[in-house]
């Protein structure tokens, strides 16, 4: 093998372990599991780190921190219990710095129990380690509409900030 070759596999190898090469990756099989209505196996141990952490705003249904692989399949269940059908409206917009990630869509989202959709911006903070997810924080604008769609009530909203 010449030495141009080697470098070429090299370089390729590299780039599939690039944090937006990964993430693309993620967010294609997370498509394919909503797709299939919740039912198909989600590869977590080939996207997640063993000690991964996703954060999702306490306000959701599913929120809270989900650890690890089997955390997150965890984690996708309650979605797949909640939404009948989840996915990206707008394609998602990956900014890349260092091992981080910022992930900016639009979602469509539907409603199991009242049949509502909802098309709430998002954005997600991702890191990735040596090809692996090791953590996701969850951004939505707003988590009130979302729970309305769902049929839950809204929470309080805070005083802070405001004069």
């Amino acid at each position: 093998m010449s030495r141009n070759h080697e470098d070429q596999t090299d370089t390729a190898r590299l780039d599939e372990h690039r944090p937006t090469a990964v993430l693309e990756r993620f967010i294609a099989a997370e498509v394919r599991y909503f797709e299939s209505g919740g039912t198909a196996d989600f590869p977590a141990e080939e996207f997640l780190h063993p000690s991964f952490v996703l954060y999702e705003p306490e306000s959701m249904p599913y929120g809270g921190e989900w650890y690890g692989p089997g955390g997150f399949r965890s984690f996708l269940k309650v979605m797949a219990e909640t939404w009948s059908a989840m996915g990206p409206k707008t394609p998602p917009e990956l900014i890349e710095y260092e091992d981080t990630v910022v992930v900016m869509t639009t979602l469509e989202a539907r409603s199991r129990a009242t049949g509502q959709v909802v098309n709430p911006p998002v954005c997600q903070v991702v890191r990735v380690h040596q090809g692996l997810l090791t953590q996701a924080r969850m951004f939505y604008w707003d988590t009130v509409a979302i729970n309305q769609a769902l049929g839950r009530p809204a929470p309080l909203p805070t005083q802070g900030g405001r004069r």
